[in-house]
């Protein structure tokens, strides 16, 4: 006769016999993902383990595992300008900027990622940043060349329209781009009053003349009307940039396939020349 023995499993006792990973859960916010770094680093310093995970969720919502413990950061500018200048003073401007391009990735280990691309950091000098052969400096070397080469583009592709007065843009990047671009925006329009608009994260950059850059959360009311496009005074400017958009084209050098590979699709659904077209992605 088959029989089956049975093994009742404790589930404390498991969890006391294997070292729970500790995870962070921070939210797309800079001061906030600087703040995990901080936090990370003091847990293992004190903890004296490596086994440690940081996750970007806005909501909270995230694929929990077992022996995991969690812990939602909360934002702390002491902490996040610490990180900052830890980075600043023993890794340097490069290393530092690097940094900022890995936070502004959307990918959702990207915080985890810096942090273990830090810890490399710390341990070998800023040198350690050439040594791609490291699959933690690689991946983050990676994120922050695909964050360099979406933000450079949206420096070119950017387009003000005048509304009320103030010189009003919308993008919609996949990555994190107003806090790399606003800094060229201010250097180019120093006298001017404008508003850059992420649809995509609802943040938007805004300019006072002869001041300084606010990232604010929300939208301008007065640039969204109820289907989402953008309304306000006629720019004038706006036909005289169409028709000149129109009339420089050659005819017998059209090629789509090269304007779509130097030009994505998805880019172009607030720029002006496409703006009747309305490019969807």
């Amino acid at each position: 006769m088959f029989r089956c023995n049975y093994r009742y499993i404790d589930m404390e006792q498991m969890r006391m016999t294997r070292m729970e990973k500790h995870v962070f859960i921070c939210k797309d916010d800079i001061e906030n993902m600087l703040t995990a770094v901080f936090d990370a680093f003091s847990y293992r310093n004190k903890m004296n383990t490596d086994d440690i995970g940081i996750i970007v969720s806005d909501d909270g919502i995230i694929e929990r595992e077992m022996f995991c413990d969690y812990e939602n950061v909360e934002t702390d500018i002491n902490k996040a300008l610490s990180t900052v200048d830890n980075i600043r003073n023993r890794l340097g401007e490069y290393v530092y900027d690097q940094s900022i391009k890995i936070l502004c990735h959307y990918d959702t280990e990207r915080v985890y990622t810096l942090f273990k691309f830090l810890e490399i950091c710390f341990k070998k000098g800023g040198n350690a940043i050439y040594k791609l052969k490291n699959p933690y400096i690689m991946r983050a070397m990676e994120l922050a060349r695909k964050t360099q080469n979406e933000t450079h583009l949206y420096l070119g592709v950017t387009r003000f329209q005048e509304t009320y007065g103030i010189l009003c843009a919308t993008i919609e990047p996949k990555c994190n781009a107003i806090p790399i671009i606003t800094g060229h925006f201010a250097d180019r329009y120093p006298g001017e009053n404008w508003i850059i608009y992420d649809k995509t994260r609802n943040v938007m950059a805004v300019h006072r003349a002869l001041g300084s850059v606010e990232l604010i959360k929300g939208s301008p009311e007065f640039l969204i009307d109820s289907k989402g496009f953008e309304v306000g005074h006629h720019d004038e400017y706006v036909d005289l940039w169409q028709v000149f958009f129109e009339s420089i084209a050659i005819d017998e050098r059209y090629n789509p396939k090269c304007q779509n590979n130097l030009l994505p699709l998805w880019m172009r659904k607030h720029m002006t020349e496409f703006t009747d077209k309305r490019v969807q992605q």
